[in-house]
């Protein structure tokens, strides 16, 4: 699951921004490779990687044109980590990149105008995750 609040000025001549608030679904797989786990002392480290993929479903919106969501495309996105492994504790940073523009550009508003047909957004997001294997 994931959430997201932004806003966007639809019209660069007019001082006027759209507030969103866009709830997705994030169903996906991935892989964590623990290299060397076996080979290391009970206290020692070892690196890991992580690589992934999940597709963004968005399951409701806020915001302008009566929060109709078919103005959202749905897309693929990919995740990749760095980081280390101590003892059952995990620390990795990665960027989760998506495949998809966010924005339909043949979405029609109410009004008839096609409000995104010239907007292209790529998003790259970059995080740090704590962990703790049970």
């Amino acid at each position: 699951y994931q959430f997201n609040k932004f806003s966007l000025q639809m019209d660069s001549n007019i001082n006027e921004w759209s507030k969103f608030k866009i709830h997705c679904l994030k169903p996906g797989i991935g892989i964590r490779i623990t290299p060397f786990i076996n080979m290391l002392r009970e206290d020692d480290w070892s690196p890991i990687l992580e690589v992934g993929t999940s597709y963004n479903y968005h399951m409701g919106m806020s915001g302008p044109f009566s929060g109709d969501k078919s103005q959202l495309n749905n897309g693929i996105t990919s995740n990749f980590a760095i980081g280390a492994r101590f003892n059952s504790y995990s620390l990795t940073g990665g960027v989760e990149i998506d495949h998809f523009s966010l924005f339909n550009k043949d979405f029609k508003a109410p009004n008839g105008n096609m409000s995104f047909k010239d907007v292209s957004t790529s998003n790259l997001y970059v995080y740090i995750a704590a962990s703790h294997d049970f």
